[in-house]
């Protein structure tokens, strides 16, 4: 009879959520067909992830593709407007 020490270790790797399925970003040392045990901590927290469903089935009702969090997050980076004063010249509120 053979015995094998086996000793479990976390393994954290960062990943991204895609139509669906985490795709991890940098290489993980598993076999395929692993079973794992998943922790999932959000990284963006300030994300309102109900806004961003409701745009992306907005989007795919009109057959577009919806843009995914991180393409949100890239194009936002360059928004250099105010949204308070859009906001406030939307409602006329001069």
């Amino acid at each position: 009879m053979t015995i094998r020490t086996i000793t479990k270790t976390t393994i954290q790797v960062e990943a991204v959520f895609e139509n669906g399925v985490l795709r991890p970003v940098e290489e993980i040392p598993l076999y395929d067909g692993e079973r794992v045990t998943l922790a999932i901590e959000p990284h963006d927290v300030d994300m309102d992830h109900e806004f961003l469903a409701k745009c992306q089935a907005d989007d795919a009702k009109r057959g577009g593709v919806a843009p995914t969090a991180a393409e949100i997050q890239e194009l936002l980076k360059h928004d250099t407007s105010s949204w308070a004063d859009l906001i406030i010249q939307e409602r006329g509120e001069h």
